[in-house]
């Protein structure tokens, strides 16, 4: 039976049943679990999972300017970059201004004891030919600020099996 808070009043009665809901309900509003911290990545993956509305990013070719939606970016590069060994692609954030693509965030799982430093290299050079295949010119020009390359895990097996 679901209850709402006229079914509660009734039950406690009157306005003492009103100030309980009201005091339960405040404290409910302001609990904090002191433990969020150990559900933030799977609240994180969740979210970036979740299916949205693919903005459109505007591309530039020879016969004129066109669009790519921000989703076929994203699996256009998660396909180039899976190429790569020793690490796997967790995610990938495309930013824009409006229609203009500014950046990306790419978040790895990589394979320990291998460097990190070469690798989000070699991930960042592989995104950026990809990104000139699809955009053409890129701008900005791909620098380390403005393409992130995040590791977000590290594994002592091949990332990309499990």
């Amino acid at each position: 039976m679901e209850m709402n808070s006229a079914d509660f009043t009734s039950h406690v009665g009157g306005e003492v049943g009103e100030t309980r809901l009201r005091v339960a309900s405040g404290a409910l509003r302001g609990h904090t679990e002191d433990r969020w911290v150990e559900v933030a990545g799977d609240m994180l993956t969740r979210v970036m999972s979740v299916s949205r509305v693919s903005h459109p990013i505007r591309a530039r070719s020879v016969s004129g300017s066109f669009y790519v939606s921000e989703q076929v970016l994203s699996a256009s590069l998660q396909r180039a970059l899976d190429v790569i060994p020793l690490c796997e692609v967790t995610g990938i954030q495309v930013q824009a201004d409006a229609d203009t693509y500014t950046g990306l965030t790419i978040r790895l799982a990589v394979q320990y004891p291998y460097p990190l430093i070469p690798i989000a290299d070699q991930v960042r050079e592989m995104a950026r030919q990809q990104l000139a295949e699809i955009l053409g010119p890129v701008s900005p020009v791909v620098t380390v600020s403005t393409m992130h390359v995040n590791v977000d895990d590290v594994t002592t097996g091949d990332p990309k099996i499990g």
